[in-house]
């Protein structure tokens, strides 16, 4: 079976980075990515996407990109399951990223991080 998700878009916010209890980095962040739906294909769509990062990825993408910046991710769909306050069971589905890079329409010295680390 294949999970894999290419995808372009442009950071919705900010990104903030947050630490596990046991140090590790991660990152959620928020892609805005256009998308053809008439059959013409002349009518365009815009989908947010949540978007998950660890450890080297999580710490790259809080240093250099902010709101606005284009960026191009690899990556796999990942879901977690859980129970709220009125034990009713909710799920969360996201990218988490294996690779993000500056999509060629921005002007910065760092282009690239490949890390995998989860």
């Amino acid at each position: 079976m294949i999970n894999k998700v290419v995808l372009q878009g442009r950071l919705v916010t900010d990104p903030e980075l947050m630490r596990t209890k046991a140090g590790d980095s991660v990152c959620n962040i928020f892609v805005a990515s256009q998308r053809r739906y008439s059959k013409k294909r002349e009518e365009e769509k815009v989908d947010i996407v949540k978007c998950e990062a660890w450890g080297g990825t999580a710490d790259f993408i809080c240093k250099y990109l902010k709101k606005g910046s284009m960026v191009d991710i690899e990556g796999g769909i990942r879901c977690k399951k859980w129970k709220d306050e009125n034990d009713k069971t909710r799920v969360d589905q996201f990218v988490h990223i294996d690779t993000i890079e500056y999509s060629a329409t921005n002007n910065s010295p760092h282009n690239k991080s490949e890390d995998t680390t989860e």
